[in-house]
């Protein structure tokens, strides 16, 4: 991978990222929970959220090695108890950060159709490199917020999905599924460095992002 599309991996898992905690939060507040906006994190300014290793050191490996980009941001705090409806708001707390990426990748597809099939842009002096930039990091934010959209939805707590099956399901077996969050960290390494992980996601993301842009996953360059 070339240095510029690994700058443009970078700022797409960065934002990607920031949106999906902001949502938590926001999705918090709404609900009754203020802990979030008092502790600065309802702002898309990244810096509040980002995670050097989540959010810099892995998103980068796996740009460099060709693996499925994603990364994380510091969780947004979030007080079950403050919320109106606790089980209730706390399923929609915690999907409203995989809506967010998927509504991402929705917008980044339009974008990306739009410049597609205006090929006159692409010819232009000077413009139609800049084109070609914007519609490469369409591109990757498609498929970054696929990646983040289905990894956050494996059910394992502290992932979105752990924590929406943990208040879906009767509260003894949520607690029992609560529990295995010590060890969620160790079952996902196992399965990143076996492929195991990668190849799942893969086969949902590489569909998912066809559908999404209508036509190729390839890069362009001017």
């Amino acid at each position: 991978m070339n240095i510029n599309l690994l700058f443009l991996n970078l700022f797409a898992v960065l934002f990607a990222v920031t949106v999906h905690e902001v949502a938590h939060g926001l999705v918090a507040y709404w609900g009754g929970d203020p802990t979030a906006k008092y502790a600065g994190r309802l702002t898309l300014n990244p810096a509040r959220h980002l995670d050097p290793i989540g959010s810099f050191l892995v998103p980068g490996i796996l740009a460099l090695t060709g693996a499925p980009v994603f990364g994380w941001a510091k969780p947004v705090p979030v007080r079950i108890g403050l919320l109106r409806n606790p089980r209730r708001d706390a399923v929609l707390v915690s999907a409203a950060g995989v809506a967010a990426n998927l509504a991402l990748a929705l917008l980044s597809g339009i974008i990306a159709r739009i410049l597609y099939n205006l090929p006159v842009l692409w010819s232009l002096p000077i413009l139609g490199g800049l084109v070609a930039e914007v519609y490469n990091l369409m591109v990757i934010s498609v498929m970054v917020n696929c990646v983040l959209f289905a990894f956050n939805l494996v059910p394992l707590p502290p992932l979105d999905g752990g924590h929406i099956l943990v208040y879906l399901l009767p509260p003894q077996q949520g607690m029992a599924l609560e529990r295995a969050k010590p060890y969620t960290m160790m079952i996902l390494l196992i399965l990143l460095m076996t492929d195991i992980l990668g190849d799942i996601l893969w086969a949902v993301v590489h569909p998912m992002s066809r559908l999404i842009l209508g036509h190729s996953l390839g890069f362009v360059t001017n």
